[in-house]
This record gives C-alpha cells, sequence and structure tokens, in this order.
C-alpha cells in the first residue's frame, strides 16, 4: 500500500514540472514574437513615399496687392517620402499631405522661383524625410485682355489697265487677345496675309487667319498669350474707269428729242467707281421737262447711282436745244385777270404791277394765233399768314384759260411770281 501511494505522489509532481516548464516555454516565445513584431512592423524609423499635388496659395492677396496672378498652368506634383511609426505611416494617405507655395510676397512680374512647403497631418510623429524638388517656378505678370490693331498684306496680282484696288476694309479691323500685359506689350499688330487671285476681274472677298506680330515684324508665339479672332474678313473692292455716253431724255411733255437738235458739252463722261456697279452703268440720263426750258441752253446736273462718281471732275452737262420748227415768244398778261384763291375774307388783295410777261414756247403756226386772252393766271395763298396793308410775293400758275387743239405742243417756259399788296375787306 505504501509503495502505490508514493509512486502515485511522484507521477503528479513529474506532471506538475513538465507543465511549468511548457508554460515558460510559450511565454518566451511570445515575448519573442512580439518583440519581432515591434521590429518589425511598427519600426519607429519607418519610410514611405507619397505622390503629392503641389497647389498654390496667396492668389487672392497678390491680385489685390498687386493686380498680378498666376499666367502658368499650375497642376504638378512632387514625390514627398515620410519617416514615422509604420502603423501611422502606413494610416496615410496621399490626399492628406499638403503640399503648397505661396504667391502672396511675390513684387515683380515674370519667372519666379518659391519654395515648395510640406504639411502632414501628425507632425509629432511623422516626419518628411525627403521631397523630389524643394521649390516651383511659376510666371506671374498682371492678366489683360487687348485690342491689336490688323494689318493687311497682298500677294502678288495683275489688273487690267481699266482696274486698280481699292481701299480694302477688315472685319474686325481689330483683334482680341488675352494674357500677361508684359507680353502682350510686345505685340505690335496682328498680320494677315490676303492671297488674290492671279487675274482680277470683280471685287474680292477673303478669310485668313492672323498671326501677331513684333514691330520688326517677327512673329510671337507665346503659349501664354490666347488669340481669340483667330481669322478676319478682308473686303478688297476693285474700281473701274469707264467712259459712258450721255443721253437726254424729255420727260412729261410733248416732244422727243428726235424732234430737236441737242448739242452736249460732254458726249460722254468718265466715271470710277466699284467695278460691279460701274458694268451696270450703260449710259448716263439727262432728264429734260420741255416746259422748263427757258433758252436754247440748259445745264443739268449729273447724278451718278451709289458707288459710281466722276473720274475727271465733270459733274454736270450743258445740252444746247434747238427744236425743229419750235419757237420762243412773250406775251404780256394783265395781273388784273389774274385769280387768287384762298384770300381770307378779312382782306383784299391787289396786284402791284399791271402786267407779266410770260415766255412760251412752241409749233411757229400755233404760237401765231395765241394771244394774251388764252393764257389764265392763278396765285394759291392757302399757305401765308397776310396782314392788311402789306407787300407780298407768291408763284404764279400760268395756263390757258380755255383748251383748243391748235395749242398742243404749246408750253409755258420759266418759272413766274406775282407781286401784291394786302387791304382790309370792307
Amino acid at each position: 500500500m505504501s509503495n502505490t501511494f508514493v509512486r502515485s505522489g511522484s507521477e503528479k509532481k513529474r506532471r506538475n514540472t513538465l507543465f511549468t516548464l511548457l508554460v515558460i516555454v510559450i511565454a518566451a516565445l511570445s515575448a519573442i514574437v512580439l518583440w519581432l513584431y515591434v521590429l518589425g512592423y511598427d519600426s519607429p524609423n519607418y519610410e514611405k513615399e507619397f505622390n503629392v499635388a503641389v497647389s498654390a496659395e496667396g492668389e487672392t492677396e497678390l491680385r489685390e496687392a498687386r493686380g498680378y496672378t498666376i499666367i502658368s498652368d499650375f497642376g504638378f506634383s512632387i514625390k514627398v517620402t515620410v519617416s514615422g511609426p509604420q502603423s501611422e505611416v502606413n494610416m496615410l494617405k496621399a490626399e492628406d499631405i499638403k503640399a503648397y507655395i505661396d504667391v502672396s510676397g511675390v513684387t515683380e512680374p515674370g519667372n519666379v522661383s518659391l519654395p515648395i512647403q510640406v504639411v502632414l497631418p501628425n507632425e509629432n510623429k511623422l516626419a518628411v524625410a525627403s521631397k523630389s524638388s524643394e521649390s516651383a517656378v511659376v510666371f506671374i505678370d498682371e492678366c489683360i485682355v487687348a485690342k491689336i490693331p490688323v494689318g493687311v498684306s497682298f500677294s502678288d496680282y495683275t489688273l487690267p489697265a481699266d482696274l486698280t484696288l481699292g481701299d480694302y476694309t477688315v472685319t474686325p479691323v481689330s483683334v482680341e487677345v488675352e494674357g500677361p500685359k508684359s507680353m502682350i506689350d510686345t505685340v505690335s499688330y496682328a498680320y494677315a496675309p490676303v492671297t488674290l487671285p492671279d487675274e482680277i476681274s470683280g471685287s474680292v472677298k477673303v478669310r485668313t487667319s492672323v498671326t501677331l506680330r513684333t514691330a520688326s515684324g517677327a512673329t510671337v508665339n507665346n503659349s501664354y498669350i490666347v488669340l481669340r479672332d483667330t481669322s478676319v474678313e478682308v473686303s478688297v473692292p476693285v474700281i473701274k474707269v469707264k467712259d459712258v455716253p450721255v443721253k437726254v431724255y424729255f420727260v412729261g411733255g410733248y416732244y422727243s428729242t428726235e424732234s430737236a437738235k441737242i448739242t452736249l458739252s460732254h458726249e460722254y463722261v468718265k466715271v470710277k467707281g466699284v467695278a460691279e456697279d460701274v458694268d451696270q452703268l450703260d449710259e448716263i440720263k439727262i432728264n429734260i421737262a420741255e416746259t422748263t426750258i427757258g433758252s436754247d441752253e440748259v445745264v443739268k446736273k449729273i447724278s451718278f447711282p451709289a458707288g459710281v462718281q466722276s473720274a475727271d471732275g465733270v459733274t454736270s452737262v450743258t445740252a444746247k436745244i434747238v427744236f425743229n420748227d419750235i419757237v420762243f415768244r412773250k406775251i404780256s398778261v394783265y395781273t388784273e385777270n389774274c385769280k387768287f384763291v384762298n384770300v381770307p375774307e378779312t382782306l383784299t388783295v391787289a396786284p402791284v404791277d399791271q402786267v407779266v410777261n410770260i415766255t412760251v414756247f412752241g409749233p411757229r403756226e400755233s404760237l401765231s394765233l395765241l394771244t394774251f386772252e388764252d393764257l389764265a393766271l392763278e396765285a394759291d395763298l392757302s399757305y401765308m399768314d397776310l396782314k392788311p396793308d402789306k407787300k407780298y410775293s407768291v408763284p404764279l400758275e400760268v395756263g390757258f384759260s380755255a383748251w383748243n387743239d391748235i395749242f398742243t405742243g404749246v408750253y409755258v417756259s420759266g418759272e413766274y411770281e406775282i407781286t401784291f399788296i394786302t387791304g382790309a375787306a370792307n
């Protein structure tokens, strides 16, 4: 019995010892694993690289203080290496990192180099180990919009002897550009080359591209300058000179030009104008009303159509007119027979002169039968503000008192007026 109990106690003691040893081993291994984790997975000197976009700050202050702005395209990234505990670094994202330049302190326009500053979200544990770029160069200036005048040049061309180029027009006359003031100030004009046809017969309209030029003619190629109007339309009128015949027409009367001998001071008039308008002009019309002819010479001002003018300064034509078997005659008509119409009831009128001499013309036989009694005088006073005991003159209408076929072709020549005195009606 005693031997059995002794053996059982020894085995229990051995088992307890083995368990204790096992616990110690497991604890030691856990400590080693934890130590390795701290050293390998959460190292205080862990580094990682991030691609961070760089922004610009202080633009509002720069614009308010100097009127400047960033002209160059601003959109780039740098590589930022961050160091710190691995657990902290691994939790970091690129958008958590702020990289920027500050332009608020810039005082002069042009290319400016500014330091790139980097801000980390947890600077107590994290630090910037390195940056791929320490600074950034930006172009800063006053951004303006300006109008640049257009200058046109023409290619070689051939013109017939009777054609010349007129003054061209450009639409628009200036082009609009936007960009830095210092660069736009170097632009003198917008160059518009126009290629004309080898042989020109009429007006030309061309749309052409423009390029910016300096005063010396050098082309301005600058990515910072934006040309809003890239092309213009150039209209070039072609001027033509042409001799146009003059032709007389009788209007509003009985006679035709065949019934008279007409001698003109200018048989042809040299005109000039846009070729298309001149080509449509076949003759210059001189309209003469026979009733206005007071002598055998009539001076008429030439009425040129739109776009056409005299090429040699001739603006009027004298026509010497001799009617075939047409004569002029003066007839004295008594003014007491004049009919005054629209006379106020409170007034009377009396002609100052006893007679008025009227010139008539027509066939010789008809005029030989005409007497003063065949002519009627009339004066209209409706438009006048008449006062008593005053002298007035008004146009006088001359006609026939009674129509007779023998008076066909007889006309009153010239214009007349009658003078009269007013009095109070009884």
